[in-house]
């Protein structure tokens, strides 16, 4: 009996890892030579790195410091984000970053919530980086290698920058009536991933996703 659930439970410890387990590449940016590391998290192919692509407006280094963009990456508005990433790829829709959030242990009957979602699954903390996240309550695993960074955002209306070591926002392409877009919010405190709009001038992050 002992030796069967030593057994059972072997197989369990080799299926979790099977079932997040990641191959992991690059891409070059040929705009500007960037390298990105990239990871496939179930059919999907992601950039495992924020965005770092200069454009000439609607973008921005937090504290206007280029040492955090090459740490954190740019903090983009909507209407640049939805736009900015590399030839082969895009901004990822509401429903994409379903889908990750579905294969990483989203329940279903919490993909379309508002709010905070996946908390008892640890799903954010499936998505964070080892690094650069405030320390107070963070519970960080980064089980996949997504390596979501806590870049914090900045409000281009008000010229404040907030959160950095706190919170990683990201971008989707889904727009929400004329002045919002959907988004994510990974906070420092917990491992829930808070999905919302948010209004379209305010800077956040970006990840690319490969197109099919």
């Amino acid at each position: 009996m002992v030796l069967k659930t030593n057994i059972t439970f072997l197989f369990l410890i080799i299926f979790r890892l099977s079932a997040f387990s990641q191959v992991t590449d690059s891409l070059v940016d040929a705009r500007d030579g960037k390298v990105y590391k990239t990871v496939k998290i179930g059919s999907q192919i992601w950039m495992a790195e924020n965005l770092n692509f200069v454009t000439d407006t609607g973008s921005i280094c937090y504290d206007n410091q280029p040492s955090n963009c090459k740490v954190y990456g740019r903090l983009y508005v909507w209407e640049v984000a939805k736009r900015v990433c590399p030839d082969g790829w895009h901004l990822p829709s509401d429903n994409e970053w379903q889908m990750l959030e579905e294969f990483i242990g989203m329940p279903e009957n919490e993909l379309n919530i508002i709010g905070y979602r996946g908390g008892k699954n640890n799903v954010a903390g499936k998505l964070k980086s080892k690094a650069n996240w405030n320390s107070s309550g963070n519970l960080v695993y980064d089980d996949i290698g997504f390596n979501a960074l806590p870049a914090g955002n900045y409000g281009f209306h008000e010229n404040i920058f907030g959160l950095l070591n706190c919170n990683a926002f990201f971008w989707t392409s889904t727009s929400y009536k004329d002045n919002f877009a959907w988004n994510r919010d990974i906070g420092y405190t917990d491992n829930t991933i808070f999905r919302s709009q948010k209004y379209k001038r305010v800077g956040f992050s970006v990840r690319c996703v490969k197109n099919e």
